[in-house]
């Protein structure tokens, strides 16, 4: 496929996956490779404990995968992982991870921290490689870039190499929440760093209006959000004596907003468009008869 001038929007890892089927055979891969989850890494990893005859009592397969997987978003290789091996445990680890490793390539298949290692590994050691990718996508543009890990970080500039400036990051720090899983905030800091990247803070919040904000204030006064609003937004409270009336309050007030819109929204709003949420399953019965009864289509999605 002729790639050229596509734009491409993807995940760090559906990125790696779509890189590595093009040149993983230079691992001594096949293009076909599997990614296991993690009930195959757990299969996996108990088949070699008991090939060393180790008990699984005394060594936890799950902790094993857990120390594994952070060697891996360290960018750590098994060979690399036998001079930090200071205990027995994790010398334990250090012959699992290797021999882990070696059957993942047996069976033609890679884990999910396998994505970026990989990668990583084939822009450092490939640079012409890195340099394709490079011409290939001119500009690049990381959002949620407060939730980078340290291998995602380090893919990022194998990718772009000394020269390569083209990058934009989107993140804001306070709103990040992978912190147990590697990910670090720090990453924006060090983005400036390395890149001599401008900061450019964007101080209008239109995520949270301004009746949302006084609403939650007025449930707790010392609620803040920093920025500017220029969202007016509104809140309507709709009381029904029972699910009945309130079913039929909350469907007017539907239809009010398909039939006239919302200065707040651009475009016309459709069904589609919509969603109701309620705080547990329950309180849809009476919504669901009613939307049947009107021939409405919806599509339930319960978390």
């Amino acid at each position: 496929a002729n790639d050229t001038y596509l734009p491409m929007v993807s995940s760090f890892h559906a990125a790696c996956v779509r890189i590595l089927r093009r040149h993983i055979e230079l691992f001594g891969y096949e293009n076909s490779f599997v990614i296991y989850d993690m009930a195959d890494q757990q299969i996996l990893v108990r088949q070699i404990l008991a090939a060393l005859h180790l008990n699984e009592k005394q060594v936890n397969p799950k902790a094993v995968l857990h120390y594994i997987s952070g060697a891996k978003d360290q960018l750590i290789t098994p060979k690399q992982y036998y001079a930090y091996a200071n205990t027995t445990f994790t010398q334990r680890v250090a012959e699992v991870y290797e021999k882990y490793q070696a059957a993942l390539k047996k069976n033609n298949a890679l884990d999910f921290d396998d994505l970026l290692l990989l990668t990583y590994q084939l822009f450092e050691e490939r640079p012409k490689i890195a340099d394709f990718y490079r011409r290939l996508y001119r500009y690049i543009c990381v959002d949620e870039a407060q939730d980078l890990n340290y291998a995602q970080y380090k893919l990022l500039r194998a990718l772009c190499g000394d020269n390569y400036r083209n990058v934009m990051m989107v993140g804001d720090p306070k709103q990040a929440i992978f912190g147990f899983n590697g990910a670090s905030p720090k990453y924006l800091e060090f983005f400036e760093r390395d890149f001599k990247a401008p900061r450019i803070p964007i101080n209008e919040n239109f995520r949270s209006s301004q009746a949302v904000v006084q609403a939650t204030k007025a449930l707790n006064p010392e609620y803040q959000v920093e920025g500017q609003l220029p969202i007016s937004g509104s809140i309507k409270l709709l009381v029904g004596n029972d699910e009945v009336q309130e079913t039929a309050l909350v469907l007017e007030q539907l239809q009010y907003l398909v039939d006239n819109g919302h200065p707040d929204i651009e475009g016309a709003i459709t069904l589609q468009r919509c969603v109701l949420l309620g705080r547990n399953r329950y309180v849809f019965s009476a919504i669901e008869d009613e939307l049947k009864n009107r021939n409405l289509m919806y599509y339930k999605y319960l978390s």
